[in-house]
């Protein structure tokens, strides 16, 4: 896509899509955006309506756009809860969304997959050429999604760029508090009391700031890598969660003890090999995880 195009957004009231929306907004680009209900978002250019799983309403979403950015998708807890929804959003609505696009005229999809594609990889860091193996239902309709992007970019297009999102996090977009791990430990810590890690404390994850995530989708409108191969975007770092809980209480200043429950399954480790977003989109993260959590703090305290 050329500099400057028509983007559509697809979840755009969601957690990345409102960043998202923001950052373009400020460049100047002009958004659409495409959601199930009608609601204010002042950083669009305009607001269609659309659910996913309706291809006749994505077709007159996507109508004169120039690429589309898929961000709408059920969370991770939801498709454990139900798989059969958790299928119906994640993979058929992104069959429904490049099948749109398609009709629509538009030349390129950024579809925003995960890294828990990847299951529990036995290499760290991750690349992207590692087995998919994954071990929860959202992993699998992401990869499925990736599957469908691969397909119809050899098969007449849309152009497809495949990102594979690490843990994102940051600032919340609409000043509602996200009930995410670092979230929950900076509560906690500010409020006096010992976080506490629930589940492995040996888990790991790799957190990207939303800032950098953002950057990473608008760098892959451009990018001549459109070929549906995926690409890591992560911070390159991997963090356990007993880690992140003693990162809270030392930038904090705080002598509180965190508190590890009995876990109850194997530790998953992932950390991103970022190579290919380097050498593909020309990205690299900019914000460490310490910096991110410092200004959670800050914003945590002034509200």
């Amino acid at each position: 896509m050329k500099a400057g195009g028509l983007v559509a957004v697809t979840g755009a009231s969601g957690y990345i899509g409102r960043h998202f929306l923001r950052h373009q907004a400020r460049k100047g680009q002009s958004v659409i955006a495409v959601v199930r209900r009608s609601l204010d978002l002042p950083d669009a250019r305009d607001v269609r309506v659309a659910d996913v799983t309706d291809w006749e309403a994505l077709v007159r979403a996507f109508a004169g756009c120039d690429a589309v950015v898929h961000l709408a998708c059920l969370p991770v807890a939801r498709c454990q809860q139900d798989p059969t929804a958790g299928f119906r959003v994640n993979t058929l609505g992104t069959f429904y969304v490049l099948m749109a696009a398609r009709e629509a005229g538009v030349r390129r999809v950024v579809y925003t997959s995960s890294a828990q594609v990847y299951g529990r990889p036995a290499v760290r860091p991750v690349p992207e050429s590692a087995p998919c193996q994954p071990v929860t239902m959202y992993g699998a309709s992401k990869l499925c999604g990736e599957v469908w992007c691969r397909t119809l970019a050899r098969a007449g297009g849309p152009e497809t760029v495949v990102l594979r999102l690490f843990n994102a996090y940051g600032p919340a977009a609409d000043r509602t508090p996200r009930p995410t791990v670092e979230t929950l430990f900076l509560r906690a810590v500010l409020a006096g009391q010992e976080p506490v890690v629930r589940g492995h404390p040996e888990h790991m994850r790799d957190f990207v700031h939303v800032s950098d995530v953002v950057r990473a989708l608008d760098l892959a409108l451009t990018t001549h890598w459109a070929a549906g191969q995926p690409i890591n975007i992560g911070a390159g770092r991997g963090v356990t969660m007993i880690e992140l809980a003693e990162i809270v209480v030392q930038l904090l200043g705080s002598d509180l003890r965190p508190q590890v429950e009995p876990p109850s399954e194997d530790p998953i480790r992932l950390e991103a090999d970022i190579t290919r977003a380097s050498l593909w989109l020309g990205w690299a993260p900019r914000v460490t995880l310490e910096e991110g959590l410092l200004a959670m703090m800050e914003a945590s305290r002034k509200a």
